[in-house]
């Protein structure tokens, strides 16, 4: 019996990395969102009288995603990792930035 070796050697010609800032990033976010649906649930569970103390904690999930957005700016701008990571996590906190603003304004 032959067996195949597929893929030939796995050779690395590359000094690229994982972005450690970017997978930062894309936990705040991820975060800031979960935060944020538990929030909504909360003030619909209460019929809209959550209180201050759930606005407060909101505004600081705000914060979160506005840091995991400048965090995955600098993660983009990083030489020498790898675009997957980065980007993704810009992504996932223009999503995370975008549902705080649209909530905030809603409010209004």
């Amino acid at each position: 019996m032959k067996h195949r070796h597929r893929g030939g050697h796995n050779y690395k010609f590359t000094e690229k990395t994982h972005s450690v800032r970017g997978v930062f990033a894309i936990v705040l976010a991820l975060l800031s969102i979960i935060a944020c649906a538990c929030f909504i649930w909360y003030s619909f569970d209460k019929g809209g009288g959550a209180g201050i103390y759930i606005g407060s904690a909101g505004f600081l999930g705000f914060f979160t995603a506005v840091i995991s957005l400048a965090t995955a700016i600098s993660s983009v701008r990083e030489p020498e990792t790898f675009r997957g990571l980065p980007y993704t996590s810009l992504g996932i906190s223009l999503v995370s930035v975008a549902i705080w603003i649209a909530l905030y304004v809603g409010g209004i």
